[in-house]
């Protein structure tokens, strides 16, 4: 008896049975990749990204720190409205007197700077035909720094306002308020202001004589509750090593 092997495609139903369980196999194969795929992507996403700092604070903290930002910006624009009068004033005064912001007598580079030089002083050599007499303001990038002490040929020795024991009247907090602010050196300033007055880290203060130059930064507020003032703790905008050219501008008293 001659017996008769069957090839599956011989039984129709085998045939189409066997592709159905094969395209099953090759979905599931599909789906269980895509998700392993991803699941991995995400592990290494979750390692080889820096998380941001605000990732892991709980949603209060960073609610509160909405409403400090929001409190520091009102401020900041609370700030900006007392300056604009102080700096049309300033204008109108220096139009009375005709000295203009573009009045200026000369340029100079430093060639030395502290720490080199002693008891915050600056000593730069000043560009041809600079005009620049003994009493001259200084300043770098429109911030006030110091007034010339003594000129020779093309040097000129300024002092800074920061140096120990110089004393500026300056203008500052909200509501506006003039006081006296004195130098301690490197850059450091030191003065009281009245508890009425609203100063915090960050304001500007103003030279009373050039208001629209900032002189220095509030660093820090220490409020003695037994006083009725303030001791403020400020400092220059600008670092000393920044400072390459300065201008001279024409003071008031020199004219």
């Amino acid at each position: 008896m001659i017996m008769q092997r069957h090839s599956p495609r011989s039984n129709p139903l085998v045939f189409h049975l066997g592709f159905v369980v094969l395209c099953v196999v090759v979905a599931a194969g599909l789906i269980f990749n895509a998700a392993f795929f991803r699941f991995v992507s995400s592990i290494t996403l979750f390692f080889n990204t820096t998380p941001s700092e605000y990732v892991l604070l709980p949603r209060s903290v960073l609610a509160s720190r909405i409403v400090d930002l929001e409190v520091e910006l009102a401020r900041i624009r609370y700030q900006s409205l007392l300056v604009a009068p102080l700096i049309e004033d300033n204008a109108r005064l220096q139009a009375l007197v005709d000295l203009t912001p573009n009045d200026v007598v000369g340029v100079g580079r430093v060639i030395s700077a502290p720490p080199r030089t002693l008891y915050d002083t600056l000593l730069v050599s000043l560009s041809e035909g600079a005009d620049v007499q003994v009493g001259d303001v200084v300043l770098f990038e429109e911030i006030l720094l110091g007034e010339v002490i003594a000129r020779e040929d093309t040097l000129a020795l300024v002092s800074l306002y920061s140096s120990g024991g110089t004393k500026s009247d300056v203008r500052v907090g909200s509501p506006s308020a003039i006081v006296v602010m004195e130098g301690q050196g490197g850059g450091a300033f030191t003065f009281e202001v009245p508890r009425s007055v609203f100063l915090a880290p960050g304001d500007v203060v103003l030279n009373t004589r050039f208001g629209v130059h900032p002189l220095a930064i509030v660093e820090s507020v220490v409020v003695d509750p037994d006083e009725t003032v303030s001791t403020v703790y400020a400092r220059s905008p600008v670092s000393f090593s920044d400072i390459v050219y300065v201008t001279f501008l024409r003071s008031l008293g020199t004219l």
